[in-house]
Parts: C-alpha cells; structure tokens; sequence
C-alpha cells in the first residue's frame, strides 16, 4: 500500500513540475496581447498546480497514517504518541478538506472576474501554504518517533 501510495505522490508531483514547466514557458504578460486569453491560461495553469499539490499532500497524508498504523503495531508502550499523531493527522485532514473548500470557491470566484484573478490565487496561494504548515508538525513527529 505505502508503494501505491508513493507511486500516486510522484505522479502528482511530476504533473505539479509539467505544470510549472508551463507555465514558466508562457513568459510575461504583455497586456497589448490577448491579456483575457493569456491570464485565464496562466490562473488555470496555478490552479492545476494548486491541485497537483494538493494531491501530492493527500498521498502524503495517507502515507503518515498508515506509518501511524506501523507505529502502532510495534510499540504498543508508546499508544499515546500513535494518539497524538493521530489527531494532529485528524486536524490536517480538516484543514485539507477546509482549503478544498476554500480552492473551489477561489476557482468558482476567478471565473465570475477576471480582473481578480491575481488577488485571488494569491489567496489559493496562502490556502495551499497554510495546509503545508499544518502538515509539518505531523511529519515531525513521526521522524522523532
């Protein structure tokens, strides 16, 4: 299981650089070119990363879980770390569920405005760095364990 799940982490991390690598290949903006065409490409291309990461952080999760699991097994003494984890993994997968939320409103929200469009990744932005942050301190303790 911890093979699938790592397998499923690096697809979505090599479509997240795919993504980047477009992006990165658009280049600026120049606002005499079709700047409709080209900013609703370059939002749908962070959008897409967005979600490549966030992908890639669900796999991740699940990979702790199931070491929270391991963890579990062979050292039945330290139950109230696998308990901690667990609920520290809990509050991430709230928080994850929470930024998908968040995501989907943004995405629902940049496509009623263009014109916001950049406001708005920017919050998708700290959405996805706050869910990263959150996760930290699960992963932490699962090296010290």
């Amino acid at each position: 299981m911890a093979g699938d799940l790592e397998h499923e982490r690096d697809e979505a991390a090599a479509r997240r650089a795919e993504l980047e690598q477009e992006l990165r290949e658009l280049g600026p903006i120049e606002l005499s070119e079709n700047p409709g065409g080209w900013v609703r490409r370059r939002d749908d291309l962070r959008l897409a990363i967005a979600s490549a990461r966030a992908a890639e952080l669900r796999t991740e999760l699940a990979m702790i879980a199931a070491d929270s699991e391991k963890l579990q097994a062979c050292r039945p003494d330290a139950r109230a770390d696998v308990e901690l984890v667990k609920s520290e993994l809990e509050a991430v997968r709230r928080r994850l569920h929470d930024a998908q939320r968040a995501a989907g409103a943004i995405e629902y929200r940049l496509s009623l405005n263009v014109d916001k469009r950049r406001i708005l990744q920017r919050e998708l932005d700290d959405v996805l760095a706050t869910l990263q942050n959150a996760a930290a301190p699960v992963v932490r303790a699962l090296h010290v364990h």
